[in-house]
């Protein structure tokens, strides 16, 4: 089988930088009267996010503004595809430049997009176009994946290098979260979403021949479903927009899922994690489960500190920043992310210096 080497991935932030002073200000002032009020800045100050990125500013009504009534769900969905699609090539055109490639060389473009209410065509069709793709160009889309789409791009990339092995694969994830900000939200875990989420695309090309610079070779992969865990994290559209939900089931759906990563990796011993940033106690329970510490993870609780969770893109910054602090030449790397309603996508493989 072709190996599949991934390239350094390029990131793409929204314009808008938020720190999380803002985020509860302003969560005070529209739930003046939440009866849990005085606990929710706490609630979301553990979510270990200082700042994240925005398509647009805080109060837009785009955001957390003040409701507008021109402004309804078929107004904001559409603004978050445009983001979507403005973030996603950004971080494309970066990484073939970056990487000295040109938009006809690549045979196949896998995308993963999520929060837009199911529109159609999915952004593959519009960032073909803009970035000048072949039309004959594979695509192999993403909807519905989430935060799992970035290790889930990695996974596929594989597949696709196994079937192809002359191909150039691009991967771009780009996840416009801050459309699920919505003060109709009254929740605990609303709150902590507001915090919690970001904007960001990420980028990467996966071959099957060895790079002149560092990247990762992908070995192997994984996936597992969670039984009956569609209530686990889900999206509920309404009028107003999409919304961010999640259920008790959410609470214990990772620790549910660790023994089946642990049975997987075996005695594969993992020396650099790259894990989801979903939350400090989720980066802090796989790297656990990988036999390793908070230093080791590091790099993913920077992730989530400095521009949030920014979905299916997180894995991707992770990675970007490994190649900041590049590990030597052979260390086992293993790659985890959560999607929803509880979903599992893992891979393993080594560095390459």
């Amino acid at each position: 089988m072709a190996p599949a080497y991934i390239s350094r991935p390029a990131i793409a932030l929204a314009p808008h930088k938020v720190l999380t002073e803002e985020i509860v200000n302003d969560i005070k002032a529209h739930h003046p009267t939440h009866p849990r009020i005085r606990t929710i800045p706490r609630h979301i100050t553990r979510s270990a996010v200082g700042t994240r990125y925005f398509s647009h500013p805080l109060h837009s009504p785009y955001v957390g503004g003040a409701a507008d009534p021109t402004i309804g769900i078929t107004e904001r969905t559409a603004q978050a595809y445009a983001d979507a699609v403005d973030m996603a090539e950004a971080a494309a055109r970066q990484l073939l430049d970056d990487q000295g490639v040109a938009p006809e060389e690549v045979d196949v473009l896998i995308t993963s997009h999520s929060v837009s209410g199911g529109r159609l065509p999915g952004i593959d069709i519009p960032l073909a176009d803009r970035l000048g793709l072949r039309p004959d160009v594979c695509r192999m889309p993403f909807s519905v994946v989430a935060c799992a789409g970035g290790a889930l791009a990695m996974a596929r990339t594989a597949d696709m290098l196994a079937a192809r092995p002359d191909a150039t694969v691009l991967s771009v994830v780009s996840e416009p979260l801050s459309t699920t900000y919505s003060h109709a939200d009254h929740e605990i875990s609303h709150m902590i979403f507001k915090g919690l989420f970001g904007d960001a695309a990420a980028a990467f090309l996966g071959t099957s021949t060895r790079p002149t610079t560092p990247s990762l070779r992908i070995d192997a992969s994984f996936e597992y479903r969670l039984p009956t865990s569609a209530a686990a994290y889900f999206t509920r559209p309404d009028a107003a927009g999409v919304h961010f939900d999640s259920t008790a089931a959410s609470l214990t759906a990772v620790k549910e899922c660790l023994p089946k990563l642990t049975e997987w990796v075996r005695d594969w011993k993992t020396d650099i994690p790259i894990i989801h940033t979903g939350s400090p106690g989720i980066i802090t329970a796989t790297a656990h489960a990988l036999g390793l510490d908070d230093q080791a993870a590091r790099h993913s609780h920077n992730s989530l500190e400095q521009i949030g969770n920014v979905g299916g893109s997180a894995a991707l910054d992770i990675l970007a920043r490994t190649h900041d602090a590049p590990p030597a030449d052979g260390a086992n790397v293993t790659v985890v992310a959560y999607g929803p309603g509880f979903y599992m996508a893992a891979c393993r493989g080594v560095w390459c210096a």
